[in-house]
């Protein structure tokens, strides 16, 4: 897949999504600085999530974009149908004619008033307790369930987030990682740094 991004930043960002209809937050790495409320680190694209009852809502504020669904290697222009694939997580996204991507749109799933994790259907959450808000009204996914989501692949920049947030998780952010942590990777290398504090 082509990879030449060229993301603004979330405050940036928020101005192409202020009139959506619909409840959307800031994902990725970006989660995890707007948690910190500081730059960690270079980001190589700029994540935003939903839920798929809300994509069309979304997707209506990029109306005359170039949008892809990202998959297998693959980048598929959207057509109608298609977003119903519950595999379809990744959508990439970029005005007409450019060359360089801008965004990513990341689909989470919900039933009901949960959130349900994509991965792992054990894993549930009140809807409305998965996000935070920045002081400047910068809503993003909360630390603890991005870093879930970083954990799986834990590649360097994954692990240099979770080295970051956790000393500034709350305690019970902290129990929720852990306890989903040690039922879907028990041996997971950050349980050993969860457990020292």
């Amino acid at each position: 897949m082509g990879e030449n991004w060229c993301s603004p930043r979330p405050q940036e960002a928020a101005a192409l999504f202020a009139q959506a209809p619909v409840r959307w937050w800031f994902a990725g790495g970006w989660a995890i600085d707007l948690f910190l409320n500081a730059s960690t680190r270079p980001h190589a694209d700029l994540d935003i999530g939903c839920f798929r009852t809300d994509l069309a809502g979304m997707l209506e504020q990029l109306s005359g974009w170039d949008i892809r669904v990202a998959a297998q290697g693959r980048l598929t222009p959207v057509r109608r149908g298609l977003l119903l694939d519950s595999a379809a997580h990744g959508l990439w996204c970029r005005p007409a004619r450019s060359l360089c991507w801008v965004l990513e749109i990341l689909v989470e799933e919900d039933e009901g008033s949960d959130w349900i994790f994509r991965r792992d259907a054990r894993i549930r959450r009140a809807a409305q307790d998965i996000t935070a808000c920045t002081s400047s009204g910068l809503r993003y996914l909360r630390p603890e369930i991005q870093l879930l989501y970083k954990s799986r692949n834990h590649r360097l920049h994954d692990d240099a987030d979770f080295g970051a947030a956790w000393p500034l998780l709350d305690a019970d952010a902290r129990l929720w990682l852990t306890t989903q942590l040690r039922m879907i990777s028990p041996e997971h290398p950050w349980l050993s740094l969860t457990s020292a504090g």
